[in-house]
């Protein structure tokens, strides 16, 4: 995925994480035909999840947020 080859500094783009997100939820039902949950639904949910999570660092944004500061 091309996240991963960004730097640390870089700044998601929510906007296409939401847009995924909302096509995956819309588009894929919850459970399958059997009534059983569907796993990979939530996997790929998971997925997209961990990888906005993992561009967003607490700290380093705070940092970045005491330098933008008049």
């Amino acid at each position: 995925m091309f996240q991963n080859q960004c730097d640390p500094s870089c700044i998601p783009y929510l906007g296409m994480y939401l847009t995924d997100l909302s096509i995956i939820e819309e588009g894929t039902p919850g459970n399958t035909e059997g009534g059983l949950v569907n796993f990979s639904k939530m996997r790929t949910v998971t997925n997209y999840l961990l990888d906005a999570n993992r561009l967003l660092d607490d700290d380093q944004t705070y940092r970045a947020s005491l330098e933008i500061e008049p």
